[in-house]
């Protein structure tokens, strides 16, 4: 029975410090890395996909849409953090709807038990594949799974607890294993979500005290761990031949190459003349809010609320001061009808009297008052407000971009150089952009090497290549790298030799 002697899985395949260096150079649109990311995950996601669908035919179809929808979203990734499982979830997508398909079905129920533990492998549910996947083959463990699969921890325990107890009746009913004793299927869910005593002591601890005096329930164990490495097995000896990944790798390589320089005209166009619109909107909406300040103020200064309510006050008490200026008239020539009866008397019986009352009945013209009014509130002087608009601060720059820019106001290279060792030196957070200094200083020691003769410039430029070769070989590819330190050494020695 053959075993599985390479262990590797979806979080392995790519360190997370190459995973960031060849995000960097695939969103820069450079095609020379497709081929260092393919070697390192074609194998892997084929076999995957391989023992998921149980077909060879369309591998490479569902790895060409997988892989062509991950370059149409490398700009939306964050190159700080690691891009294969998103490229993982990516494929699992294809996969599913390959799946939708193919009707799944058992195709040899009499054969070798490696066989039938491949046909209850495909005939669970997507999610519970990648889950067993991950945890028996790749050795994975809960928390990496849950992150891969963008899953909570306890739904991942649950799904292997599920996965392993469909699969493992399903060998009991056809005799390849038999369950020692009584246990209950809540009991058998817990033993096969966690088929180890310390697994068990960590995460089910009532159950594992059970366990460490039940015989049975030891037994149990024991059968779930060779159930897990049955299935184990029988997954890794279905493997694709070395030709035939080859000769799919470089078919994948060609349509992405092709599909990359597609997309690099169409993308520069779009960049060539940006529209910006932050400070437009910025603009206006300044406007919109000084306008509407303005209004707002004009509208409640107190200069115009005081002569609105004093003509409000004059129009309320008006009639009541015409009124009461009637009755004081009124009252006055009563007063002096009873002071002097006399004299009113003689006044009505002469005949000066007499003419004036019919010239006052003949006329009929009514008498008139003028009233004065006076304003009892004094108008306020209307008091000036100042609006006052507050400017964002610019925030100072990051020490790296700050050197950026001190960078560009120099001409020396040599003096670019010593600026970049001494940020390297002395700044704390410089292993923050630990690969980009190192490209930087690389370029630097390139150029001063061109331009000079001197051994001692040419030799630092190749302790600088040979002592940084990992890093460099991410951003400049194998075959770029190799010649540039190539020539670096020529030029070094022949310096030495004093050509």
């Amino acid at each position: 029975m053959p075993t599985l002697t390479q262990n590797k899985n979806i979080d392995n395949l790519i360190s997370r410090q190459e995973q960031r260096l060849f995000l960097v150079r695939i969103q820069n649109n450079d095609v020379q890395v497709l081929q260092d990311l393919l070697r390192k995950t074609h194998g892997y996601f084929s076999n995957l996909v391989l023992r998921i669908l149980g077909d060879k035919r369309n591998i490479n179809e569902i790895l060409i849409r997988a892989f062509t929808r991950f370059l149409d979203v490398r700009h939306r990734l964050d190159s700080h953090r690691e891009f294969v499982p998103i490229l993982g979830r990516i494929i699992f997508e294809e996969v599913a709807l390959e799946l939708k398909s193919v009707k799944k079905r058992r195709q040899n129920n009499t054969g070798s038990n490696e066989h039938y533990v491949r046909d209850l492998f495909r005939e669970l549910a997507l999610q519970q594949q990648l889950v067993l996947h991950f945890r028996i083959i790749g050795n994975m463990n809960y928390e990496d799974i849950a992150s891969t699969l963008r899953l909570r921890v306890p739904v991942v325990i649950s799904q292997i607890a599920e996965s392993r107890h469909s699969y493992f009746n399903s060998l009991v009913k056809k005799r390849v294993f038999q369950i020692p004793g009584k246990i209950s299927s809540t009991i058998q869910k817990i033993l096969l979500a966690h088929p180890d005593f310390d697994e068990l002591k960590q995460f089910a601890p009532k159950t594992y005290k059970i366990a460490r005096k039940s015989e049975e329930m030891g037994k149990f164990i024991s059968l779930a761990q060779k159930c897990d490495i049955l299935l184990k097995n029988s997954l890794a000896s279905e493997s694709l031949p070395e030709n035939y990944l080859e000769n799919n790798q470089q078919k994948l390589l060609l349509v992405l190459h092709e599909h990359l320089e597609k997309g690099i005209p169409a993308q520069e166009n779009a960049t060539a003349n940006p529209v910006v619109w932050g400070p437009v909107l910025r603009t206006i909406f300044a406007v919109v809010l000084v306008s509407t300040s303005l209004m707002v103020w004009e509208m409640n200064k107190p200069g115009h609320q005081s002569r609105i309510a004093q003509q409000a006050f004059q129009k309320a008490t008006m009639p009541f001061l015409i009124d009461a200026s009637d009755e004081m008239t009124a009252t006055s020539a009563d007063s002096e009808a009873t002071v002097n009866p006399v004299k009113n008397a003689n006044a009505e019986t002469s005949p000066d009297s007499n003419k004036k009352t019919a010239a006052n009945s003949t006329t009929g013209s009514p008498q008139q008052f003028e009233i004065q009014v006076r304003d009892i509130v004094e108008p306020k002087k209307p008091i000036s407000g100042v609006m006052t608009i507050s400017l964002p601060v610019s925030h100072s720059l990051n020490p790296y971009a700050a050197t950026m820019r001190k960078q560009e106001m120099i001409d020396s290279i040599s003096s670019k150089i010593s600026l970049w060792e001494n940020f390297f030196a002395t700044t704390a957070d410089s292993s923050l952009y630990f690969p980009h200094i190192i490209q930087h200083l690389a370029e630097l020691y390139s150029q001063a090497a061109e331009s000079s003769k001197d051994a001692l410039v040419l030799a630092d430029a190749v302790a600088w290549f040979e002592k940084y070769d990992h890093i460099l070989i991410s951003f400049f590819s194998d075959s770029v790298y190799t010649i540039k330190l190539d020539a670096l050494r020529k030029g070094l020695q022949a310096a030495r030799v004093g050509k």
